[in-house]
């Protein structure tokens, strides 16, 4: 027959006498087991203070003295920031030395990028287009800005961008305004990359005196203001 099946007793635990229950619940032996091994600890954790603190020599000099204070019988340590080490300022260095070269690689490609499509002014075209003609009589009456199906404004230019005239009647677009725009972006970008150069220079001559303070060098100051370190070659004996 299945256990199933069989009429089980109901498990009771034995409750709290009435005359009691002023004290709470009936303490089982899980609990007390519980507060017994929570009271050793503490015993045993007193015990070894007790016996640090009869040992311990007053005259003896602990290195968090110089961390703390002690007032009304409390420690109170010293809000102060731990002083960065010679190391880690060449690691904060570094990091943003790699930051700046990140940004000048980028500001090169579009710097290249601006330039293929642009030329400066007094300067000649980077690409040539050469168109053939059967005839020399076709070479004297050639048109570009017909044969390119533009307007004399972008031939002019000397770019090989040169958008259609149908293209400039639906996009409405002013061609000379956005070659303005994109010379002042190109101009803004070199200063930023000069700048950005600058800098890089002054942080690495920073990187390489603090890594050469114990090795014989001079410093070179280059035609653009800048600073380089040269290592001091020593005979040896």
């Amino acid at each position: 027959m299945p256990k199933t099946l069989v009429k089980q007793r109901k498990y009771r635990e034995r409750a709290q006498p009435d005359h009691r229950t002023h004290l709470g619940a009936l303490e089982k032996k899980k609990d007390y087991v519980l507060r017994a091994r929570n009271h050793e600890e503490k015993e045993k954790r007193m015990k070894q203070l007790k016996r640090r603190a009869a040992l311990k020599n007053p005259d003896e000099y602990n290195k968090r003295m110089s961390k703390a204070v002690m007032k009304e019988g409390k420690h109170i340590k010293f809000e102060t920031e731990p002083a960065s080490t010679e190391k880690q300022k060449i690691n904060m260095m570094s990091q943003d030395l790699n930051y700046l070269r990140l940004n000048d690689s980028k500001d090169k490609k579009k710097i290249e990028k601006l330039q293929e499509n642009l030329h400066f002014a007094g300067g000649k075209a980077v690409n040539k287009h050469t168109i053939f003609v059967d005839e020399e009589k076709q070479e004297t009456t050639f048109d570009p800005a017909q044969y390119f199906d533009t307007t004399n404004e972008i031939i002019k230019l000397g770019t090989t961008f040169r958008p259609r005239k149908s293209q400039l009647k639906d996009s409405e677009m002013d061609i000379q305004s956005a070659y303005e725009s994109t010379y002042h972006e190109l101009s803004e970008r070199i200063l930023r990359r000069e700048r950005i150069q600058k800098l890089t220079n002054e942080i690495q001559f920073g990187i390489d005196s603090r890594k050469l303070q114990k090795v014989s060098h001079k410093v070179i100051e280059t035609e653009n203001g800048g600073k380089i370190i040269k290592t001091m070659s020593i005979r040896k004996r």
